[in-house]
């Protein structure tokens, strides 16, 4: 974060409301269950990097004028779960042709690892259901659960550094805090509070785990080739597109969606803060999650595409 984001006004996302463990619906018979989540302030930092993937360049400063919640960990098999079942979604059709269901994970029966296998749209709609579950409580009338945008994720993920990863730039320091080089027929996801020693010091800044390794975490914005040279001269972010009007026109473009943070199966180098993935909406892996973002505010804004910003403002000198 520079020193810009003193400037910056705002507030945390939810206002005088404490929004760091929110319950989840709760099946016939079944426990309560709760979220987590991180308060991510207002401010301002440098997205991208320089000397790595051409995708990511240039480097450009992105101000956040606002604050947002979002998810300490990625969603987990048990929350995933908690919802399609609390809310009776199982089997029931949805409106881009799959059925829901509620444990599509590969590796089953692992309740606080991430739940994965689940595509762009499994993300989406399963944010949208909570989101309209949520709103019949007065404490959440006008709270949305949606997938972070890439500002918001890199923004949070760096957590005021300027670092490869959020811990550091080398190899070593990742291997405390993210799990990665794994092979597939040996190797799978991990618990979302597990790290890989017991000796590690740093802390992230926002309080967040995993945000790199373990599993991709879906954004919610269009793959845009030519998002960061667009963005050269600076941007400020803004909300994005999120109502039901909207999604639904979502799928008849079927264009690439980014995922960010590396996956337990991957190298060092795609767990970077900067690094960017993508893929189809309809993917589906054993490597693929999402961690999920909570605002509040209306439901629906200007649409957009690539970055996830509903306008882009140009505004400081990018990075030379």
């Amino acid at each position: 974060m520079d020193a810009g984001a003193k400037d910056v006004a705002g507030d945390n996302g939810g206002g005088d409301h404490d929004f760091s463990e929110v319950n989840l619906p709760t099946p016939a018979g079944g426990s309560r269950l709760a979220m987590r989540f991180c308060p991510i302030p207002p401010g301002a930092f440098r997205m991208g990097e320089r000397g790595g993937d051409a995708i990511a360049e240039p480097r450009h400063r992105v101000v956040m004028p606002y604050g947002y919640w979002l998810g300490k960990y990625v969603v987990t098999q048990a929350e995933y779960r908690q919802v399609v079942e609390g809310l009776e979604l199982g089997g029931q059709p949805r409106f881009d042709g799959e059925a829901w269901t509620a444990s599509p994970s590969c590796f089953l029966g692992k309740d606080r690892h991430p739940v994965e296998q689940v595509s762009w749209w499994d993300a989406v709609l399963w944010c949208q259901a909570l989101t309209a579950w949520l709103r019949n409580d007065g404490r959440y009338r006008d709270v949305t659960v949606r997938l972070p945008t890439e500002m918001e994720w890199e923004y949070a993920c760096r957590g005021g550094t300027e670092t490869a990863y959020w811990c550091g730039d080398d190899e070593r320091d990742l291997e405390q805090v993210a799990w990665f080089g794994e092979e597939w027929g040996t190797g799978s996801t991990h618990s979302v509070e597990a790290v890989r020693s017991s000796d590690v010091d740093a802390q992230h800044a926002f309080g967040l785990m995993g945000s790199h390794g373990n599993v991709w975490e879906w954004c919610h914005g269009d793959y845009a080739e030519e998002a960061y040279p667009d963005r050269a001269s600076g941007a400020t972010a803004a909300q994005p597109l999120c109502s039901d009007q909207a999604v639904r026109k979502w799928l008849k473009a079927d264009r690439f969606r980014v995922l960010r943070g590396g996956a337990w199966n991957g190298t060092a180098g795609w767990c970077r803060s900067a690094s960017r993935f993508r893929l189809g909406p309809d993917v589906r892996s054993g490597y693929l999650g999402f961690r999920v973002c909570l605002v509040r505010g209306p439901a629906a804004c200007a649409d957009q595409a690539g970055g996830g910003a509903a306008s882009v403002k140009q505004g400081a000198e990018a990075e030379q």
